[in-house]
């Protein structure tokens, strides 16, 4: 009959149910296996990634001076922009090198509401 002859088929082709039952455990833990391999993997990987992200980091800040723009915030720009950043808040050229000696002791402050700066603070 189709039905034994299906049966027989599926018999020599994956064995019993027991044997069939055995192969899918054994598929079952090496991908779980193989999953956590993976997912050490990406982690490590990760782990390395956050680690270069925050070297990098590093070497960048310590080319940044801070300004405090009031009433707006602390900003960032490269040392190397000092000249043009005091230039753009328009900075009077008396009062520059008072803000040159401060970038390198605390953060500065500039009151952006006035038209000119002429001195350090709000």
């Amino acid at each position: 009959s189709k039905e034994l002859r299906t049966k027989l088929y599926l018999l020599k082709s994956r064995g019993t149910q027991h044997e069939s039952f055995i192969d899918f455990m054994a598929e079952t833990s090496e991908r779980g296996k193989r999953n956590h391999e993976l997912m050490n993997k990406f982690g490590e990987e990760m782990k390395k990634m956050d680690e270069d992200e925050r070297i990098e980091a590093d070497i960048a800040c310590k080319g940044l001076l801070n300004i405090h723009l009031f009433p707006i915030g602390i900003f960032k720009f490269p040392k190397a922009e000092l000249e043009n950043v005091l230039e753009v808040l328009n900075v009077k050229e008396d009062v520059k090198d008072k803000f040159r000696q401060l970038f390198g002791m605390i953060i500065p402050v500039i009151n952006i509401l006035n038209e000119s700066v002429e001195c350090e603070g709000y």
